[in-house]
């Protein structure tokens, strides 16, 4: 459980320090690695690579037997994400793919996870959902003030796979 808060607590650290230098919510949580001089993105693969370590007995432990690859998938493809800290495509099209598709394994198993497991997390959706629809759909708004809602998804994948781990 300890290992869980410790976790919580870097990515929380990382994130708002990235917010603090930026003085915005990044467009992804990604993008926050643009928010370092390039001999400091080291920090963000430390980051996820930390917290990937941390969550990693915790998940597997407390996912059935029948689920624990989705476990292993979501910690995989997270870590694929930290390894690969450039997600613009001109920077490095081939680190671009590694960290997109790592993403996308992260955030489906993870959740995928949580259908399975513990389905009332996925109830944590519904204000994201509900702030997505209003932001896209709503008069006079446009991409822009669309774009954080990548952030706020992955805020929402975060909470609720760290809410299962500490239940």
């Amino acid at each position: 459980m300890l290992n869980i808060i410790i976790a919580i607590v870097i990515l929380l650290v990382y994130t708002l320090a990235m917010i603090k230098v930026a003085g915005k919510i990044p467009p992804s949580l990604s993008d926050s690695v643009f928010f370092l001089d390039k001999s400091k993105r080291w920090i963000w693969t430390i980051v996820l690579m930390a917290v990937c370590f941390l969550c990693v007995p915790t998940i597997i432990e407390k996912s059935s037997e029948n689920t624990q690859f989705l476990a292993f998938l979501a910690i995989g493809g997270l870590a694929f994400v930290g390894a690969a800290p450039l997600v613009k495509f001109k920077d490095d099209p081939m680190q671009f793919k590694v960290h997109e598709y790592g993403a996308i394994v992260c955030a489906a198993c993870s959740q995928l996870l949580l259908v399975f497991n513990c389905p009332w997390l996925l109830l944590a959706w519904i204000p994201y959902f509900a702030v997505f629809t209003w932001k896209t759909m709503g008069a006079g708004q446009n991409w822009k003030s669309w774009r954080t809602m990548i952030f706020w998804g992955e805020a929402v994948c975060f909470a609720t796979t760290f809410a299962y781990c500490l239940i």
